[in-house]
């Protein structure tokens, strides 16, 4: 059985390399092509790239880590940004970064060491990027034909193969946390984060390369719990179109996963409200998503919006704010009862603007 923790990335494709290549990177070798180092960092990782003090791709230096993080250190892929941000929570990243964004800005001997620096520690966050950049290089006009530049593209688009991406999505996914044991190695512990990041690496992938075979697999891990995955899984749906990916979004949004549930609902929310409104509509809804459900109806100009926000509103601030102005702009004289009992549970910073609610809404349907 295929199976996708094989090494740090998957098996090699059947692609041939010559038999010369330098296993270790050799910093005195100044007429060494680009796309050597591509290829043994792809191959060997961190067993090439650790005899080079420094960054072997070439990011500017004002574009690195702060510190001596170097490309041996970041193949190690134990520090990897998961593929999607939740909400503050913000992984600093900032030799990845530079390495993403040399796959859209960096010359041929930038990019094609970036690319192969971020796939093959399955960096989540720039799969996208990554994609792109395997057909950018294919199609470089001065390097395209190069034997070494084919040979390594169609190894790294066989990682993107559908039968790869579907063989490892249908293994159990690591769990969200590393099983205690009192004995845990740092080897271990890096082995296990790096599963994590190829889990949402082939998620991701999934979505990027339109296998609509694997919808309905995503829709139930984007309805999970586990959060970087579910989060993962949901944002790949939105890179599909049509009736059976929205509802699959619908599907994400029951799983009341925070935050991919909002996620899943905002895109819902301008491809298809009627859905949304549907949705948010059907079943019970836990307690601390009560306030979401609300906005979003709200959002979808459903007056059933208002007795949601008013029973919520008193746990919340910040966002209090719109939840405020949604209910003086939807309620209606039969939900008369429930600003009342609003305006009477708040907190005491809340209760100037829920008394300005209230009256404002009774001279509006006086005048109605």
């Amino acid at each position: 059985m295929f199976c996708a923790w094989h090494g740090l990335c998957a098996e090699p494709a059947p692609v041939s390399y010559p038999d010369d290549l330098p296993a270790t990177y050799d910093s005195n070798e100044v007429h060494r092509e680009a796309v050597v180092d591509a290829v043994q960092v792809w191959r060997l990782g961190n067993a090439y790239a650790k005899s080079c003090p420094g960054d072997l791709v070439g990011v500017p230096p004002d574009e690195r880590d702060r510190g001596s993080f170097n490309t041996a250190d970041f193949l190690r892929g134990d520090k990897i940004q998961p593929a999607v941000q939740f909400t503050c929570v913000r992984y600093m990243g900032f030799y990845e970064d530079a390495l993403a964004n040399a796959l859209t800005k960096g010359a041929f001997e930038v990019k094609i060491k970036a690319l192969t620096v971020l796939m093959h520690v399955r960096a989540p966050r720039s799969v996208p990027e990554q994609w792109a950049a395997i057909q950018s290089l294919r199609n470089d006009r001065e390097h395209g034909e190069n034997g070494l530049v084919k040979s390594l593209c169609a190894d790294l688009d066989a990682a993107f193969s559908k039968e790869k991406i579907a063989a490892a999505l249908q293994e159990e996914p690591p769990p969200e946390s590393m099983p205690k044991k009192v004995d845990s190695t740092v080897e271990e512990m890096d082995a296990f984060e790096r599963k994590r990041n190829a889990y949402q690496w082939y998620l991701r992938a999934a979505g990027v390369t339109q296998q609509t075979g694997l919808l309905s697999r995503l829709a139930q891990i984007a309805a999970s719990q586990d959060l970087y995955l579910s989060l993962a899984a949901e944002r790949s749906l939105e890179d599909f179109e049509g009736p059976e990916a929205e509802q699959a979004l619908a599907k994400c949004i029951k799983g009341w996963c925070y935050n991919t549930y909002i996620h899943a609902a905002s895109a819902l929310l301008k491809r298809n409200k009627p859905l949304l409104v549907k949705t948010l509509k059907e079943g019970a809804v836990p307690q601390k998503a009560l306030y979401q459900q609300g906005l979003f109806l709200a959002r979808c100009d459903d007056s059933d919006a208002v007795p949601i926000l008013c029973e919520a509103l008193p746990r919340y601030q910040i966002i209090d704010g719109e939840m405020f102005s949604q209910v003086e702009r939807l309620a209606r004289p039969a939900h008369a009862e429930a600003l009342e009992k609003m305006a009477a549970s708040v907190r005491e910073e809340q209760k100037a603007r829920a008394k300005v609610v209230l009256e404002s809404c009774r001279q509006r349907w006086k005048n109605e």
